[in-house]
């Protein structure tokens, strides 16, 4: 196959703004002694941080908002009794509240000696253990910071995600490939090749998946953008060529690599109404 042609795909704009998910590390955090970081081969990144005394020691996330909405904090966190299972917790100068970590509802935990994610809710003020108050920080734009202080000794924490949705985010990919949600249009832009505006047939916009997949041809198009619907979950890769008129086809573009995920967040079930009476 003779080799002439030389093309440079962009990715074009998906169209769909993706919700606001901050995601932090607590080993990467600000710790005051004696809160600590210590490796968990089951924590994520394989590093967590253990409240190593009760009542003394602290880890502070700092993080910038760009769009001004209501926040919650979904927490990843070891609970595996009752003895290490809360924080005090500030945002920016609010009051302190303290955070049960394995409390799903008014009087019910679940206790569990595997890492877990919980919605970070507070007592209000009130210092009955059984109470929860659902936390929602409406952040302006700018930045912000979330202090956790030991109040259990043991009490563990490995990762926050700071969300304006009510579900729980999805961990990022280990890798740094874009995502899009399956079914999602992708629309790819390219190039005309130097020297050839009257000599191009046609262009063909080929897709891999996983990272070492062979690549299929899937559009065949005159026009230099292709939009695609077929997408799979995992990574998808596209690239491009050029077929002149004499049916030689270029050598492939750059490639492009995209994670196609079910979406952005998982969801999960609401917390039970709270407060039932006869009015």
């Amino acid at each position: 196959m003779k080799t002439w042609l030389t093309i440079v795909p962009v990715l074009c704009a998906f169209g769909v703004q993706a919700a606001t998910n901050i995601v932090l590390e607590a080993e990467n955090a600000v710790i005051a002694a004696p809160m600590a970081a210590y490796n968990d081969a089951a924590a994520l990144g394989g590093r967590a941080v253990n409240a190593a005394s009760a009542d003394t020691g602290t880890v502070s996330f700092t993080f910038n908002i760009t769009e001004a909405s209501v926040y919650n904090v979904w927490c990843r966190v070891l609970a595996p009794d009752a003895g290490t299972d809360s924080f005090y917790i500030t945002m920016d100068s609010q009051a302190e509240d303290i955070y049960d970590t394995a409390r799903i509802a008014e009087n019910q935990n679940v206790y569990s000696p595997n890492w877990q994610w919980n919605l970070m809710g507070g007592r209000g003020g009130v210092s009955a253990s059984g109470t929860i108050i659902p936390l929602n920080y409406n952040l302006g734009v700018g930045a912000h910071t979330l202090r956790f202080r030991s109040r259990e000794a043991g009490s563990k924490l490995d990762q926050i995600i700071i969300t304006n949705t009510n579900s729980v985010p999805q961990p990022p990919p280990t890798n740094n490939y874009p995502n899009v949600v399956l079914n999602q249009p992708v629309t790819l832009a390219w190039d005309y090749p130097t020297n050839s505006l009257t000599n191009i047939a046609t262009f063909i916009v080929y897709r891999a998946l996983g990272e070492a997949g062979a690549h299929n041809a899937q559009v065949n198009t005159t026009n230099q953008t292709a939009t695609l619907t077929n997408t799979t979950l995992g990574v998808n890769r596209f690239m491009v060529t050029a077929r002149n008129k004499a049916g030689l086809e270029s050598d492939p573009s750059n490639e492009i690599r995209l994670n196609v995920v079910t979406s952005t967040n998982t969801p999960v079930k609401p917390r039970p109404p709270r407060n039932v009476r006869i009015p």
